[in-house]
């Protein structure tokens, strides 16, 4: 009995003790998770760790900026498509925030800037897929890897400025950024994914150092014209040889980013100081005229007036455009029917003779064959998860419409499976 008598007293201490803890501090104690709280527009809950992580906004801000601290707790994650399909325009992220969840800011038509902190070490899987309009992104010091599909489909991307802290960047993630025209890959990068920089248009210079180990298949596929800089026997070499449309130049003869076109033609512009070895000011009229140092071998005999007009039979340097000629340079004003995303019927009758004589109809994606996947293709185009080009609209459009629909899907299906013979557009032909 006193054995008993002694336990219940210790139960009834440790209950009162337990309701003055209680009492004194009941939000510490009690944090709410299962329940979704608002503040400013903010869906959040606050997690096991009495920290905050955004799940939802339904605001009327277009320039949100987020705070670092709700109800007295520290924002520390933006949740899984916590931001999709919002209509903001700029969102700021506080540095107390260290993860942002997938699909995050999924589908944010309308977003053009987005500050993230260095606090994030990581840009997880499809966090700005499909933000058409972003502009400008700064990716912080901090960040180590850059997931798959992170950044596809950013079409108005102009620049891409990988941190030297990134050692990896996933398949497709910079898939799709077209108006991108340079891309240097520091050498802290180990592996780029498959697809990675597929359907970069506009991209004609990317620097890759022997860190890369790991080429996926299809990492610039489709981005014709492009020059990759490397040395020979490194994984970058030897993926730009089975990858037509590319060229390969070595990695010393990238001297600065936008010394792409012939670089090892002006390797001395630092030795066309001409106008301080012509002292009269009287025949230093063209020395804007002299560009180029291979034309001036003798710098010490300059005063011969009549070997100075050359410059402008040699202005060509400028004009030269003769790496972006490359392989396929009728594919580069490409980038012009992409912003449209409506299907127009205008691209598909012009040119259909003229660009592919050759052309295979209902081969969308161009690889020689009439496949199921050339089906996909159209049908993403359907429902703007792809736009073509006017090439491979020509291409696509197999009922002969003028138009791009799940018709012209499902007519290549029907070829797939061998229940036609002849596309209605080859008919057409056959019975001119």
């Amino acid at each position: 009995m006193r054995r008993e008598k002694g336990m219940l007293a210790v139960i009834a201490v440790l209950i009162i003790c337990l309701f003055a803890i209680v009492g004194e501090y009941p939000n510490r104690m009690i944090p709410v998770y299962a329940e979704e709280s608002t503040a400013d527009g903010l869906k959040y809950q606050i997690n096991d760790n009495l920290a905050v992580e955004i799940t939802g906004y339904f605001g009327d801000e277009t320039d949100l900026i987020i705070p670092s601290q709700i109800a007295g707790y520290p924002v520390k994650s933006i949740g899984n498509k916590a931001f999709s399909s919002c209509n903001l325009i700029s969102v700021t992220i506080p540095d107390s925030v260290t993860d942002i969840g997938i699909y995050a800011f999924f589908d944010c038509g309308s977003l053009t800037s987005i500050t993230i902190p260095d606090s994030v070490t990581s840009i997880e899987a499809a966090t700005f897929y499909d933000c058409a309009s972003l502009k400008n992104v700064n990716i912080p010091n901090s960040v180590t890897r850059i997931e798959a599909a992170a950044f596809y489909d950013c079409g108005s991307l102009t620049e891409i400025i990988i941190p030297d802290s990134v050692t990896s960047i996933g398949d497709e993630a910079f898939h799709g950024c077209w108006k991108v025209t340079e891309i240097i890959i520091p050498d802290s990068v180990t592996s780029i994914g498959g697809g990675a920089f597929a359907y970069c248009d506009s991209l004609k210079s990317v620097v890759i150092p022997d860190s890369v180990t790991n080429i996926g298949g299809g990492a610039f596929y489709r981005d014709y014209g492009l020059i990759i800089y490397c040395n020979k026997n490194s994984a970058a070499y030897e993926y730009a040889q089975g990858e037509p449309g590319i060229q390969t130049k070595d990695l010393s003869e990238k001297l600065t980013p936008s010394e792409t076109p012939i670089p090892n033609e002006t390797p001395i512009p630092s030795e066309t100081p001409i106008p301080s070895a012509t002292p009269t000011p009287s025949e230093t009229p063209t020395p804007s005229e002299t560009p180029i140092p291979s034309e001036t071998p003798i710098p010490n005999e300059t005063p011969i007036p009549n070997e100075t007009p050359t410059p402008s039979e040699t202005l060509a340097p400028s004009e030269t455009p003769d790496p972006g000629k490359t392989p396929v340079s009728s594919e580069t004003p490409m980038p012009s029917t992409l912003p449209t995303p409506d299907v127009t019927p205008d691209p598909i009758p012009t040119d259909k003779p003229i660009q592919q004589p050759d052309m295979i109809y209902g081969d969308a994606d161009n690889d020689g064959l009439v496949t199921a996947q050339d089906a996909l293709l159209c049908l993403k185009n359907v429902v703007k998860l792809y736009e073509m080009t006017a090439e491979e609209k020509i291409r696509t459009d197999v009922d002969a419409d003028k138009q791009i629909t799940a018709q012209d899907a499902l007519c290549i299906l029907r070829k797939v499976v061998k229940l036609v013979d002849l596309f209605p557009v080859e008919n057409q032909q056959e019975l001119k």
